[in-house]
């Protein structure tokens, strides 16, 4: 229906504005190597549910490089991912960091870790 599609171009067009400026927040302060501000949109759980609808839509396109954002965002805000990082860094320790973000970036729908990385470049 076209309601359904002009109120999804709308939350999309708000999302994407919010998120511009919270992912150029995150990029300035990176390169000025100060630690990275909040970014609320890009982990919202109302973020992923537009995105989703997003993806399923003419906008899919537009919305795919966001939607890697997001995904990146839940994997490394997950509880087990910021106590796996958080060990000391050894070999041991970085396998035990990959087998903690394969579980949320499977939750957050890319099928585990190899697919989040994979997915925004088009490769399989």
């Amino acid at each position: 229906m076209i309601v359904d599609e002009i109120a999804l171009a709308l939350a999309w067009a708000r999302t994407r504005a919010q998120l511009d400026d919270e992912l150029a927040a995150q990029v300035r302060a990176f390169a000025a190597a100060r630690a990275a501000p909040p970014a609320p949109t890009l982990t919202a759980a109302a973020t992923g549910r537009v995105l989703r609808q997003a993806l399923a839509s003419p906008l899919a396109a537009e919305a795919r490089p966001y939607a890697a954002a997001w995904a990146w965002a839940a994997v490394e805000t997950d509880a087990g991912v910021v106590a796996a990082r958080a060990q000391s860094r050894s070999w041991d320790g970085l396998a035990r960091l990959t087998e903690a973000r394969d579980r949320p970036a499977a939750h957050a729908g890319a099928g585990g870790l190899r697919a989040l990385i994979a997915a925004p470049h088009g490769a399989a």
